[in-house]
């Protein structure tokens, strides 16, 4: 009977210890007040990215610097006040300009924006870690639509431009080699979402297929420069999907789509039968901005039943919930939060939070183990050594 007590006790320990979630630390990366006046425009706010080692790139004006917003792309980990990598001024190197997107930043430092270097004409994107640069030329005339928001881990970025008229590109490109391209319209597909790449240089989008005469975003396909793979469309369960999605090294996709029954799902897949993370027929009455890591791990934004909105990884907003609006952070109350893309394959997050004080805050959580998870842990250890059954 002991050894059956034993052994039982054994079993709840790691059971509870294998089930433990996350909780998270916080770490300043930078605020508004003194030194920053905001992180994107006075309306809102660039969502900051984050690299494997927990250094955090984001975008924002800087006091002292030029008045244009945003006036620079600053990095930090939250030991130290953040570097300027590139600014807004007269100085060789600088830009006159900066657009509002932030592609990433790569394990060796390297980010990725778009601007008009000083003295030039035509927009860049610059690749590069603040000191060794690249830069793909935008074409100027003839092209009145461009997006960038992602950056693989080698500097390629994925480019989206539009011939004025005309139809858009989707291309690969890192500002060194020749472009590859992806997939145009003119074809089966058209109308596509911001571009995601990963390190396999597999591009993947939201589209709309060029058959069914609407302009719904039905599909969710991929390519990196041959034939394009269809990995969801609009024949099964799902109705739409929204814009912005999330790979990984695995091929896999983080998506948000509208099923035939009007509620909303978050999924991850590579496609072939997609796995459910979230949903609004659930514990959330809202889902918006997601992030993947190869781990297949996802971080969203969502508006629980009960509750306030905040950012979660999972599908119980009790226990899955990293932060939230009305938590207390920093010795001041979240109002909300700034987020997308901003999960590392470590699990850590960055994020910006308005606080109650007006303050912007740029964020990084870091998860650790559940409180005496270790020590249960530890305690099934001993109870085996003790007991020989």
């Amino acid at each position: 009977m002991k050894c059956f007590i034993s052994k039982l006790i054994v079993a709840l320990l790691f059971a509870h210890t294998a089930s433990a979630r996350p909780s998270y630390t916080f770490t300043e990366i930078a605020r508004t007040g003194s030194e920053f006046i905001n992180f994107g425009t006075a309306g809102f706010s660039i969502p900051p990215r984050l690299n494997d080692s927990g250094m955090v790139a984001f975008m924002g004006r800087r006091s002292g610097l030029s008045s244009s917003t945003p006036n620079g792309v600053f990095r930090g980990d939250g030991t130290a006040s953040a570097v300027t990598m590139y600014k807004v001024g007269g100085g060789s190197g600088d830009y006159s300009t900066m657009a509002t997107n932030l592609g990433g930043i790569t394990n060796s430092g390297m980010v990725s924006f778009s601007g008009y270097v000083a003295g030039t004409s035509n927009q860049m994107e610059t690749i590069g870690d603040g000191t060794t640069t690249h830069y793909y030329t935008l074409p100027f005339s003839g092209y009145d639509y461009y997006l960038t928001y992602d950056l693989a881990n080698d500097g390629s970025v994925p480019i989206d431009l539009r011939k004025l008229g005309g139809s858009r590109t989707v291309s690969r490109e890192d500002g060194i080699n020749p472009g590859v391209p992806i997939v145009s319209e003119g074809g089966p597909y058209r109308a596509f979402g911001p571009a995601d790449v990963n390190d396999n240089h597999v591009v993947t989008m939201v589209a709309d297929s060029a058959a069914d005469g609407d302009s719904a975003a039905d599909l969710i396909i991929s390519g990196s420069g041959g034939p394009i793979s269809v990995l969801y469309n609009d024949a099964g369960p799902f109705k739409t999907f929204d814009n912005f999605i999330a790979t990984n090294n695995q091929n896999h996709v983080a998506f948000l789509a509208t099923r035939d029954d009007n509620s909303k799902a978050v999924y991850i897949g590579g496609g072939g039968a997609p796995a459910l993370i979230a949903d609004t027929a659930g514990p959330y009455s809202s889902l918006y901005a997601l992030s993947l890591n190869n781990s297949d791990q996802c971080a969203f934004t969502a508006q629980p039943d009960v509750g306030e909105a905040g950012l979660f990884v999972g599908p119980n907003p009790l226990t899955d919930k990293v932060i939230a609006s009305g938590d207390t952070l920093f010795g001041s109350t979240v109002t909300g939060l700034e987020f997308r893309n901003g999960l590392n394959n470590n699990g850590q997050i960055t994020f910006i939070a308005q606080l109650n004080s007006s303050t912007l805050v740029v964020v990084r959580a870091d998860p650790v183990p559940e409180p005496g998870a270790a020590a249960l842990a530890g305690c099934a250890v001993m109870l085996l050594r003790r007991r020989r059954c």
